[in-house]
């Protein structure tokens, strides 16, 4: 009986060692055409494209992009979890399993050339819809 205290000793201080070796990196890259675009990750300027950020939960992500000379682009990542990180798999490869493990996701847009837009046109759209704005409805 003596003997099995120790050697239940030794295996939860080696479990608890292999634990501190278990980790898996996550990484969301997103990179534009043009590079150079300001980028928000959830309504959070992340930088400017091509960027690199490391990130905890997976799911949907809102992505905008902006640069000068370009229409504002707004749309979604998906981001989905890989076998590895499935309920109860997680807990083990980032707990029990030693290494780390590397999750990166990468996407990439194109930006469209923003348009020229004429002052006199846009100033002429504006009071026409004043105009009608202010009108009684038939």
């Amino acid at each position: 009986m003596r003997r099995a205290i120790p050697s239940a000793a030794v295996l939860a201080t080696a479990l608890a060692l292999a634990g501190c070796y278990g980790q898996v990196q996550r990484t969301l890259s997103v990179d534009s055409e043009p590079q150079g675009a300001r980028c928000w990750l959830n309504d959070n300027e992340v930088g400017l494209t091509p960027v690199t950020v490391p990130f905890t939960w997976y799911g949907t992500y809102g992505i905008r992009l902006e640069h000068e000379g370009y229409e504002p682009l707004i749309a979604t990542a998906s981001v989905r979890a890989p076998a590895y990180q499935w309920i109860p798999f997680d807990f083990l490869y980032e707990t029990v399993v030693p290494g780390i493990r590397t999750d990166a996701h990468e996407f990439r847009f194109a930006m469209k050339k923003a348009e020229a837009v004429d002052p006199k046109a846009l100033r002429e759209r504006a009071e026409g819809i004043r105009r009608d704005a202010r009108s009684p409805a038939p």
